[in-house]
């Protein structure tokens, strides 16, 4: 499977040494592959994490999955040794979640 197949299929298992090479001469400009690099990094950023191999950064927002439905734009607490994350103003204790999200950056240019 060639990098574009990979990145098409959400395939987060990229290394950015490698991929430069899988990128093929034909639609490979500096300007491309430095794009497709992005994408690629971006990928590997938007996986979901479980909560049992890690917990976000203290007030990070993510998107979290939680009774089956994902939450989007929910903030991650320690406050006295406890951990949660706040929802639409209720607190969600953090074993109650499955897994969490980073958020991708906000768009170039955007303020």
């Amino acid at each position: 499977m060639n990098v574009i197949e990979r990145i098409e299929k959400g395939v987060s298992k990229l290394t950015i040494t490698k991929l430069s090479s899988d990128i093929p001469a034909y639609i490979r400009s500096r300007e491309q592959e430095i794009e497709l690099l992005e994408l690629a990094k971006l990928g590997q950023q938007m996986q979901w994490v479980s909560v049992t191999e890690r917990l976000p950064e203290h007030k990070q927002v993510v998107d979290i999955f939680l009774n089956g439905c994902r939450h989007i734009d929910v903030e991650f607490f320690i406050h006295n040794n406890e951990k949660f994350f706040y929802l639409s103003g209720a607190v969600v204790y953090y074993n109650s979640v499955t897994h969490w999200m980073p958020l991708p950056p906000n768009p170039k240019g955007a303020e």
